[in-house]
């Protein structure tokens, strides 16, 4: 009897999985609006087997079909459906709620990670999509056929920005929120070294556009200095992940008298 409970304890522990694969977080969280046009995002523990993402492992289900596509990035799997323009029968269908499983232990078809290892278990999203048209708040442009661009960077700028002001740049589509961060705005002082300047950063979205303001930590000073950003730089993405299309330079010149929010965008505008 004992010999058989040992055999038992070895077979029980062979089948145990150590350290499962599974779902992390998913964006836009719970409770949140789905924009008509808006990606939903999985983030996982580990990357994904690209050739195990299909309809069959992600499963979407909703009052007409949703045409769109997978996007595997290492653990993190979009899907981004065809953009609507507000009229066509295309994006998340507005007012409905969706359902989208995504396919796991102990089923063979689910998701895999590129360990071959199984999702731990089948989860089910449920969002809920917004009434708005596309004229309305909770409508995103998502087409990858609009290029992400700066307003007013198309050509070599000198700006006037207070010594304690903020530059404000304006982006024409939301942005991917994790690509806003000090390291995508690489501001240098305009000398021979060209030394990286720490910054602080201000980031507002809206459904259209993407507002950031910036300044360094010290401030815009002392009167007089010098600063540089190269536009062909930025690190920030649209919410299809595209590159921001701008290969200007901008030269910021800190000057007493000088609006206390320096907009990029249009010389006309640049007052508080």
């Amino acid at each position: 009897m004992k010999r058989v409970a040992w055999i038992g304890l070895a077979i029980a522990s062979c089948g145990a999985r150590e350290e499962p694969f599974h779902l992390v977080a998913v964006s836009p969280p719970a409770g949140q609006v789905l924009r008509l046009n808006e990606p939903i995002v999985w983030e996982f523990d580990r990357p994904i087997d690209r050739t195990s993402v299909n309809s069959n492992s992600i499963r979407i289900r909703s009052s007409r079909p949703v045409p769109g596509e997978f996007r595997v990035r290492g653990p993190r799997v979009e899907f981004v459906p065809t953009p609507s323009d507000g009229a066509s029968p295309r994006g998340w269908p507005a007012g409905d709620t969706v359902s989208i499983t995504l396919v796991g232990y102990p089923a063979r078809d689910g998701l895999w990670s590129a360990e071959r290892d199984l999702l731990d278990a089948a989860t089910t999203t449920r969002r809920t999509v917004t009434t708005a048209t596309a004229g309305a708040a909770a409508f995103v442009d998502v087409d990858p056929s609009h290029p992400l661009t700066l307003r007013g960077a198309d050509g070599n700028r000198s700006i006037a920005v207070a010594p304690d002001g903020w530059l404000r740049m304006e982006f024409t589509e939301p942005l991917r929120p994790d690509s806003v961060v000090p390291e995508s705005f690489p501001l240098e002082f305009d000398d021979a070294a060209r030394t990286r300047v720490p910054i602080e950063i201000r980031f507002e979205q809206h459904a259209f556009s993407a507002t950031v303001e910036l300044r360094p930590r010290a401030g815009f000073a002392p009167p007089s200095t010098r600063f540089v950003l190269e536009l062909g730089a930025l690190g920030v993405r649209d919410l299809v992940d595209g590159p921001c299309r701008a290969s200007a330079t901008w030269t910021l010149v800190a000057t007493d008298g000088a609006p206390a929010i320096a907009v990029a965008a249009d010389d006309a505008r640049s007052s508080p």
